[in-house]
């Protein structure tokens, strides 16, 4: 599945946001992603956590997780000011 990322992205849909696997490189076992978050977080942080599974060749599997710290993602209004 990782070796198809390139052409073909997953996308992960948590209650906090949409996490969509964009590529892998094989020669480095880097994993690109992007990350859209969907909650707004204003003077606070908040984390999202996407539990992960690693299965081998040999069919070792080993879980962990992908912990996302959403920072002040709330926009902020400011007054405009205009003359002519």
């Amino acid at each position: 599945q990782l070796n198809a990322l390139g052409g073909t992205p997953i996308t992960i849909t948590t209650g906090k946001g949409s996490l969509v696997l964009t590529g892998y490189n094989s020669s480095t076992g880097v994993v690109s992603y992007t990350y859209d978050p969907s909650v707004q977080s204003a003077n606070s942080d908040v984390t999202d956590s996407v539990t992960v599974a690693v299965t081998d060749a040999l069919g070792a599997t080993n879980n962990d997780s992908l912990d996302i710290l959403i920072t002040d993602s709330k926009p902020v209004a400011t007054g405009d000011i205009n003359n002519i």
